[in-house]
């Protein structure tokens, strides 16, 4: 494990269903991506023993990845139901799950299969003829690591600014005013603001979570150009690095005039 991330995990003995292990990790805020990426690949590794009645133990390494989740708690990633001599199998996990067999044990042999040879996407069902108390034989196919779902549990909100300034001018261009939109790539929020000759500055507040804000550094904006006695024209979508240059000039070259 990297040397930035701590870890603490512990027995769920109380769970219904239980008992599970719950797993907690923890990193310095700028080590947020690090994580992300390590649970991506190659995943966080662990171990965990088990005392049995008799006193022995049995050790078994843990690797929580996002590329391996099986979930869910209860029953599995796969509901199996049967009635009148009707097995159906539905996948209850957000990924795809190869189904080649139903069978039944007898100790430690099969004493009855029923071949399924199937692949469910999520929330699929398929019924295949058979009796009752059979189980499933399953694979996951290849698939790339799951987003993860940033939960907040208390307010940590980054107050910011967007600043466009208007260095361009009105009368030479003949311009009624400058209509500004802007989001920040990868998120839905557009921004929206004028600017005039008497209003050279808009100033526009952004209120984002403290993970976006570090992360999100590209800005797309265009701006539409209101005329006295023309059409108005609309730039191309400009890229703009906030990391590098703020606040956002509007040029004559960059507004194409």
């Amino acid at each position: 494990m990297h040397t930035s991330i701590t870890a603490s995990s512990e027995a769920d003995l109380l769970e219904v269903n239980g008992p599970f292990i719950s797993a907690y990790f923890s990193m310095g805020l700028p080590d947020w991506q690090l994580m992300r990426s390590v649970l991506s690949s190659p995943g966080l590794g662990g171990s965990v023993s088990f005392t049995l009645a008799d006193g022995s133990k049995l050790v078994s390494n843990l690797l929580l990845k996002l590329d391996r989740i099986r979930g869910p708690w209860h029953g599995g990633p796969l509901e199996v139901a049967s009635q009148d001599g009707k097995v159906k199998l539905s996948n209850r996990i957000e990924r795809a799950i190869d189904v080649s067999d139903l069978v039944r044990y007898a100790g430690n042999s099969v004493a009855e299969r029923v071949p399924v040879g199937v692949s469910l996407v999520p929330d699929q069902t398929f019924t295949v003829s058979a009796g009752s108390g059979l189980q499933p034989v399953y694979s996951y196919p290849p698939g790339d690591p799951v987003a993860i779902e940033e939960v907040r549990s208390f307010v940590e909100d980054i107050y910011s600014n967007l600043i466009f300034i208007n260095l361009t001018n009105f009368g030479n261009h003949n311009l009624l005013r400058l209509d500004v939109e802007a989001r920040l790539q990868g998120l839905n929020s557009l921004y929206t603001a004028q600017l005039t000759e008497e209003l050279p500055v808009a100033d526009i507040p952004i209120v984002l979570p403290l993970t976006t804000y570090l992360e999100k550094h590209i800005l797309d904006f265009r701006v539409i150009k209101i005329f006295n006695n023309r059409s108005a024209e609309t730039t191309e979508w400009i890229h703009w690095d906030l990391g590098t240059a703020v606040p956002i000039s509007l040029t004559r070259e960059l507004l194409g005039l």
